[in-house]
């Protein structure tokens, strides 16, 4: 699905060029009928990972991160998820079991996740990893424990923007305070 950026949107993003590291292609995407999608497909910066069916195990570890569920994480995991497995059914670009547990303000689960050995600077294609997305939605508890665990603040994503200034973008000024390297 492709978002279309009006131009007022654009300005805002426009004015943000530390986070967005704003390109001449994403310049040229704010005209009538310039989209979002248009210029995030560019393929600057993005990880090539591959599209690979997941097991039914591994889809109910996703389903137990999002939710928090420690014991449907030890269970899922106990019948062979694969805790690095990449769920593209929900966002193209893809997210692990800890990048859910992350964006729902999972602490006990990212706690489990990382204890059965969870890749902590995992990257989804945009290069975002636990921390961007912890971010992203403002999730306190999971930014806490991300960052005990020795989460990389100065993490970048494809377009540059690092953990805190994902969260100033999306308003979630306690969680950037968290997240000043």
């Amino acid at each position: 699905m492709s978002v279309v950026l009006n131009r007022r949107r654009f300005a805002a993003l426009a004015a943000m060029p530390a986070l967005l590291a704003v390109s001449p292609l994403l310049t040229g995407c704010a005209g009538p009928g310039g989209s979002a999608a248009t210029a995030a497909n560019s393929g600057e910066g993005r990880l090539d990972i591959p599209e690979t069916p997941a097991s039914e195990a591994t889809k109910a570890l996703w389903a137990a991160a999002k939710s928090g569920d420690v014991a449907g994480i030890e269970a899922a995991l106990a019948a062979g998820a694969d805790i690095e497995g990449i769920d593209f059914s929900e966002n193209s670009n893809g997210r692990r079991a800890l990048n859910y547990a992350a964006l729902n303000d999972q602490a006990d689960a990212i706690e489990a996740l990382l204890a059965a050995g969870a890749n902590i600077e995992s990257q989804n294609r945009t290069r975002f990893t636990p921390l961007h997305h912890a971010a992203e939605a403002g999730s306190i508890k999971a930014i806490k424990v991300l960052l005990k665990h020795g989460a990389n603040k100065k993490a970048k994503m494809y377009r540059g923007g690092i953990p805190q200034q994902i969260a100033e973008f999306k308003g979630h000024r306690d969680a950037a305070l968290l997240l000043v390297p």
